[in-house]
């Protein structure tokens, strides 16, 4: 596919949003080894987990030492380290400098190399917060392979979903989805995508349909959560919350929407008790700010929220991204606090 996609831009004599189409250079093609321990970190890096991305880097690295000079296995790693710190798992003060770094050796080695750029681009978007170069290097990642679905999906959450612009988004996830039809992946970033769209119902059948798939991936009962409690059904919100935790492994974020659900439900002494264990393991591991700030504004502690929010901006937290389209900030967002958090971060919306 890269191969054909190069193609037919050389012959059109295209050029990426300004700069020339960079050729692909003539290398060796990697042994069955290699690649099939890059697949089997890709394989890992899909199943959104703390223990799959873990295991991904492992592959990975491994695919690395054995060539060097395989383009696909540093973008990998660059999008698992991405996945990492997106998820909360790794302090995106760690993660995000080694996406970079392994992005920018793919494309040393191949700057050709659409799942590259699409890396690291997602790295500009949610850690430099530069939505408008992050959104040129997806297009030109697009650009360079048509049928890359991730570049699409990148362009889609990462840029098009946090400016506001959720008709285009919703555009670049039908396009994604035509060339994967079958990832839960793809369709829970669809469900993500209509879900800050407010489009709760969509946003259900959405995640339903990845169930259907794979009744125990951890995201999409974290996005039917999500849009159960906008709903107004909380009992199932709860439950699809429970089930993110346990499939997840107890993640921060999966943590934090079950401790939302709760204190939306009332059931405000086990949303602090969620809240307090979060707090307790910040102590030995990275949690974003911003999951405990979900809970408090859902036990109506604007205050206490905001204060959050702030702490997670020192750290650069990358799911700050959606803080302009994120219905769950939809109670503080009069409040001049984070109207000025929005601006600080570049992400007020038009």
């Amino acid at each position: 596919q890269d191969e054909i996609g190069a193609s037919i831009a050389t012959a059109l004599n295209a050029t990426l949003l300004g700069e020339e189409m960079p050729a692909p250079p003539a290398l060796p093609p990697p042994s069955i080894e290699v690649y099939e321990t890059f697949l089997r970190g890709r394989f890992f890096w899909n199943r959104r987990t703390s223990e799959g991305t873990r295991r991904a880097i492992e592959c990975l690295r491994q695919a690395i030492r054995m060539d060097p000079s395989y383009a696909p296995a540093h973008a990998g790693l660059a999008d698992a380290w991405v996945t990492q710190a997106i998820y909360g798992l790794v302090a995106p003060s760690e993660a995000m400098p080694q996406a970079r770094q392994s992005a920018e050796a793919a494309l040393a080695l191949n700057p050709a190399l659409a799942e590259a750029r699409a890396a690291l681009a997602t790295v500009v978007a949610a850690y430099d917060w530069d939505l408008h170069r992050a959104e040129t290097m997806f297009r030109q990642a697009i650009a360079l392979n048509p049928q890359y679905p991730a570049a699409h999906q990148g362009l889609a959450i990462m840029c098009l979903t946090p400016s506001g612009r959720s008709d285009a988004a919703l555009d670049e996830m039908h396009r994604a989805l035509t060339l994967d039809p079958l990832s839960p992946v793809l369709r829970v970033t669809l469900s993500s995508v209509l879900l800050y769209a407010r489009e709760y119902e969509k946003a259900v059948d959405a995640t339903r349909s990845v169930l259907d798939l794979d009744p125990i991936f951890a995201p999409a009962h974290y996005f039917l959560c999500q849009s159960f409690v906008h709903l107004g059904e909380l009992q199932t919100a709860i439950v699809h919350g429970e089930h993110a935790v346990e499939f997840s492994g107890s993640s921060s974020e999966t943590l934090a929407a079950l401790g939302l659900a709760l204190a939306v439900a009332g059931r405000q002494e086990r949303a602090r008790e969620i809240s307090d264990s979060l707090a307790e393991r910040a102590r030995s591991a990275y949690v974003s700010p911003t999951h405990r700030a979900h809970i408090h504004l859902g036990l109506g502690e604007t205050d206490v929220a905001l204060d959050l929010l702030a702490q997670a901006a020192l750290v650069r937290a990358p799911d700050l991204i959606w803080l302009g389209v994120r219905p769950v900030y939809d109670a503080v967002r009069g409040e001049p606090r984070f109207q000025a958090l929005l601006k600080q971060l570049k992400l007020d919306t038009p």
